[in-house]
C-alpha cells in the first residue's frame, strides 16, 4: 500500500488555508503543513523507502523535528 498526499482546508487563527497531510490505506495524517512540495516529498521517501504505516507517525514526527521549512 502507497503513501499519498492529502490536501484539506483547515481554519488557522480565523482564516481557512489549504493544508497537506498523507494517507496510506486506513491511515490518515491531516494538517503536516502549507506546502504541499515539502508533503510530496515526504511521501516519496516513505514509498520508496517502504515505511509500514505501523511506523508512519514516528518517521513524521521525526521528520517535522529535522524540517525547518515546514
Amino acid at each position: 500500500m502507497k503513501f499519498v498526499t492529502t490536501e484539506e482546508e483547515t481554519l488557522i487563527e480565523e482564516e481557512i488555508h489549504r493544508t497537506y497531510g498523507i494517507r496510506c490505506g486506513d491511515l490518515y495524517i491531516p494538517n503536516i503543513s502549507l506546502h504541499k512540495d515539502i508533503v510530496s516529498q515526504l511521501v516519496q521517501q516513505m514509498n520508496q523507502l517502504e515505511i509500514p504505516p505501523l511506523h508512519a507517525v514516528d518517521v513524521i514526527e521525526d521528520w517535522l523535528g529535522n524540517n525547518d521549512n515546514i
